[in-house]
């Protein structure tokens, strides 16, 4: 017969594996992106503005704006990308965009 503190130990070792199997496979991922060069960069330095106040959260209320609207235009552009392929336009280019849009 099965004794309970073996049921424990065994749960218990299960459960380690697991968290160390998700730890894994995220360094792997990160290694992955940082050798391939896929990785992105979602952070935007503070900027240093010359000739105003000396205000040091204006830099950063301005990156965060940046990262905002960049954040932004990238949806526009998937959100243009999927509507030009809805409507049966090349993804190479080879068609103008502008008459098929209007």
């Amino acid at each position: 017969m099965i004794s309970i503190e073996t049921v424990i130990k065994t749960l218990l070792y299960a459960a380690v594996g697991a968290v160390l199997l998700v730890f894994n496979l995220w360094y792997l991922r990160s290694c992955f992106r940082v050798l391939t060069g896929t990785q992105r960069a979602d952070i935007i330095a503070p900027f240093q503005i010359i000739g105003a106040t000396d205000d040091d959260q204006l830099g950063r209320k301005l990156a965060l704006l940046l990262q905002s609207r960049l954040a932004q235009i990238e949806n526009e552009i998937e959100d243009a990308h999927a509507l030009a392929l809805s409507r049966g336009l090349k993804p190479n280019g080879t068609e103008s965009c502008a008459k098929h849009l209007q």
